[in-house]
């Protein structure tokens, strides 16, 4: 089998992976209060990462003067980033929460222009319009002209996860780390992080079964495996673009398990939103990548 099959499958793999995230937060939210869900979940991820840092063996100078400036990232993701999403999510229906989050690469767009100084040609602006009207079809459940929000506070949630991400992505743009030891690094901190907030949360006192498989379950899989194979499938590849468009797949078949394990009726302004972001979204790396080329 050549390295490019090879990359399709663990891509495939990788977003089916992802497809179950939401039908899994909405489940282990029934069970575990959010603090409780990131501890847990960024123990497991610290964990699966254990023996890249081995591998690697890093001094203890690199080790702490690592971790400490991975201090700010490791706040923004995985802490910040899921404490703000899973809330959103216990807010909001999954199938509103998880396209809203997914406008993420329009946000890493806009803040790089900000941040990075990225420029950006007008025809640009289009696709990030039409994400926006998407955005709303959703967050109205297809009343966007009345801008009545069922949960106001909920889609702001959503939104700013959207983000946090954006931001967490742009702080690791100049690293040098290998993406394992990175991701070890900022795991093992939001670990202490959530755990400390655990500690002196009233809610986090579920000793629930259900709730410590869930949270397992995106630990190893959403925030630990998948990520080593998407990062496999992306050296693999011998076009990062082609494997990219394979994570628009991941929204339709999570709204298709919410129906089956959540119960969620989904509703055709989900759809219509969501396809609406989607092709947005595709088209906006299709004006870029011909900008470029240009």
């Amino acid at each position: 089998m050549t390295d490019n099959k090879k990359s399709y499958i663990f891509a495939l793999i990788t977003v089916l992976m992802w497809s179950t995230v939401p039908t899994m937060f909405k489940l282990t939210l029934r069970h575990y209060s959010v603090y409780q869900f990131v501890f847990i979940s960024s123990l497991t991820s610290t964990i699966v990462f254990i023996p890249f840092l081995i591998k690697s063996k890093p001094s203890i100078h690199h080790f702490f003067r690592n971790l400490k400036s991975s201090m700010i990232t490791g706040i923004l993701n995985p802490f910040l980033y899921y404490v703000i999403l899973l809330k959103a999510y216990s807010l909001l229906p999954a199938q509103l929460a998880q396209p809203l989050n997914m406008i993420w690469p329009i946000t890493l767009v806009l803040l790089s222009i900000i941040f990075l100084k990225h420029k950006m040609k007008k025809i640009e602006f289009i696709p990030i319009f039409f994400c926006l009207i998407g955005v709303l079809i959703i967050a109205t459940e297809g009343d966007f002209t009345s801008l009545n929000f069922s949960s106001p506070y909920g889609v702001f949630l959503a939104l700013i996860s959207s983000i946090i991400w954006s931001s967490y992505w742009i702080l690791n743009v100049k690293s040098k780390l290998e993406s394992e030891l990175k991701l070890f690094y900022n795991f093992l901190v939001g670990t202490v992080i959530s755990g400390i907030f655990m500690l002196t949360d009233l809610t986090s006192s579920s000793s629930s079964l259900n709730g410590f498989y869930g949270a397992v379950y995106i630990g190893f899989f959403e925030m630990g495996i998948a990520f080593l194979l998407w990062f496999k499938a992306m050296k693999l590849t011998k076009n990062s673009s082609n494997i990219a468009k394979l994570i628009y797949i991941a929204p339709f078949l999570s709204l298709y398990l919410l129906t089956i394990f959540v119960g969620e009726e989904i509703r055709v302004s989900t759809i219509i939103g969501a396809l609406v972001i989607i092709v947005s979204i595709f088209f906006h790396e299709k004006v870029k990548i011909s900008s470029s080329d240009g």
